[in-house]
């Protein structure tokens, strides 16, 4: 037994001169399985930049030793998929040998290229989600990103939302087309609308807008305009089907009570508050009055929850009196994250053609801890350079208003 184990451990280990153990092992620390007690680089490293392998956290993750062959994308064989998944970031059932057919894209220029195929099967495709009319490549990589695309507010790393009021929608015959062509470049996940007085003009811009999109109307007096949702599904869980709250303050709420959706983003969830405001002179008292209803919501119901309320509130935050009190005496409880808009510079105010801003957007201080920026959309100025009226005449008065979040 004894002549056994030193023979075992002759295997793994060499003694210097004073009687150190050497032990073999990959010894740079960037590559994924560093060993930092290795004393003798063994060549065994390897890296996160290399195409097909990976770097787990667990590098120890227990696999069964059933043998189910898995190809990983190194043109390794190995016992399973468990134990392909510890190193590479793809592969195909069964064993690697060069008799294997394996279909795919082998194109490397295509978003579907497969690096481990050898057999084309015509799949490859070359725009995002192969939706070319909607994301040529020419201006959008193969994530939807947009290339160089100075007007993109959104991105895949974060939960990107806007307002938007769209004045009497549609307010043109070219309203929705020309919508179908801006929102795609905005890559946002959700829009909060609001004065949307048509269903079958909103279903009609959100099939141009492609499958991953969907829509919700609120029911509304056809007089009034409708809150409504805009959602880009791909990166949204909608957790409920949206619903209207505070009925009871119909009056206050000018006949368009609050309309709530619930939704999840990269596993974090938010409830969403889309409003609209009585407008004008003379109605200070009845949006007072929609401001205590829904902060008496918020803190009796949604309590802990990441709420975002938004929307065409219809008056200023910097004002006296002013009707957001309910919320602005609260501080450790809420904060309009565009608040600097109100009190910069009207070059960026929502609404231009009154110079105010008008539209906002608040969040519960369960967000206060992420990273967020807010911004006004200057739809105007960014798409119809040559005549910044088109804008108006064509989509809204309002400009949208947006919230990037970190999660």
């Amino acid at each position: 037994m004894y002549i056994l184990l030193s023979f075992i451990l002759l295997l793994f280990f060499s003694c210097d001169s004073e009687n150190n153990f050497n032990l073999l092992g990959c010894r740079d620390s960037t590559a994924c399985n560093y060993n930092e007690n290795a004393t003798t680089d063994d060549d065994s490293c390897y890296y996160s930049e290399d195409e097909c392998f990976k770097c787990v956290e667990d590098q120890f993750i227990v696999c069964t030793a059933d043998w189910d062959p898995y190809c990983g994308c190194d043109g390794i064989t190995y016992s399973n998929g468990c134990e392909a998944s510890r190193i590479v970031v793809s592969g195909i059932p069964g064993e690697c040998n060069d008799t294997s057919i394996i279909e795919g894209c082998l194109d490397e220029d295509a978003c579907n290229y497969n690096p481990i195929a050898n057999s084309s099967d015509d799949s490859c495709f070359y725009c995002f989600e192969d939706n070319c009319d909607n994301y040529p490549k020419e201006s959008f990589d193969c994530d939807g990103s947009c290339l160089n695309c100075p007007n993109q507010f959104g991105s895949s790393q974060s939960f990107d939302l806007l307002t938007w009021n769209i004045e009497h929608f549609p307010k043109h015959n070219n309203t929705i087309s020309e919508l179908s062509n801006i929102i795609p470049v905005l890559k946002v996940d959700i829009i909060a609308l609001q004065e949307i007085e048509s269903l079958e003009g909103l279903e009609e811009l959100q099939n141009n807008l492609g499958e991953n999109w969907t829509s919700y109307k609120a029911y509304s007096d056809p007089g009034y305009g409708a809150l409504s949702y805009l959602i880009n599904t791909d990166e949204i869980e909608i957790n409920q089907p949206p619903y209207t709250i505070l009925s009871q303050y119909v009056y206050d709420f000018a006949w368009r009570p609050p309309y709530v959706l619930n939704i999840t983003h990269n596993n974090t969830e938010y409830t969403i508050i889309n409003i609209h405001y009585k407008c004008c002179g003379g109605s200070e008292d009845r949006r007072l009055e929609s401001s205590i209803a829904l902060e008496n919501y918020i803190s009796s119901n949604l309590n802990n929850n990441n709420v975002i309320l938004l929307g065409d509130f219809n008056d200023l935050l910097i004002d006296d009196p002013n009707i957001f009190e309910p919320f602005l005496d609260e501080p450790n409880n809420y904060y309009f994250t565009d608040m600097e808009i109100g009190s910069g510079s009207p070059a960026y105010w929502s609404y231009p053609s009154w110079p105010s801003h008008l539209d906002h957007i608040l969040i519960s201080n369960e967000l206060f801890e992420l990273g967020y920026d807010t911004q006004t959309l200057l739809i105007g100025e960014d798409f119809y350079q040559n005549n910044t009226n088109s804008y108006d005449h064509y989509i809204s008065d309002h400009r949208p208003v947006g919230i990037r979040i970190q999660n």
